[in-house]
């Protein structure tokens, strides 16, 4: 990103990142354990929220961040161990697809015990991108967490 700004102006959406917004009622409760441009981690009570944005389709060098951006959640995961975990966010890929980082992503899952929320409602696998114009939709956002 750095190298892109020194470049010249930046228009349009040419970089996607993390935030997490907490309603001001909450914010007392809550604290921010960690952040970067792909990660957000957040304590709320006795829950983890990590926010994830993962690289999508075309990025340079896409497996290894993915693949480093999974072992940062896995190395700090074992400060939280004692807390309920929520991810959310854009996996920038379809988890029900073959793709080298939604199967990066599902062994992450599956090695965690993490659920995704699409999953335990019948009628709650949606897209998540729709565009009517160009008749095209996606599932790329998900929530996944340690308790259905």
């Amino acid at each position: 990103m750095s190298n892109a700004v020194e470049v010249g102006m930046l228009k349009g959406r040419p970089y996607g990142g993390v935030m997490c917004l907490i309603h001001n009622d909450l914010r007392k409760f809550a604290k921010t354990m960690y952040t970067n441009e792909r990660c957000a981690i957040v304590r709320l009570f006795n829950y983890i929220i990590i926010n994830v944005y993962f690289p999508c389709a075309g990025t340079a060098d896409r497996q290894l961040i993915c693949d480093d951006l999974l072992a940062e959640i896995d190395s700090l995961w074992q400060q939280f161990e004692m807390y309920e975990t929520i991810i959310a966010g854009d996996f920038n890929t379809s988890l029900d697809s073959t793709d080298v980082v939604a199967q990066a992503i599902n062994n992450f899952l599956t090695k965690r015990k993490l659920v995704r929320a699409d999953g335990l409602f019948l009628t709650a696998k949606a897209p998540t991108y729709v565009n009517e114009a160009l008749k095209r939709s996606s599932t790329i956002d998900y929530v996944v967490t340690t308790t259905p």
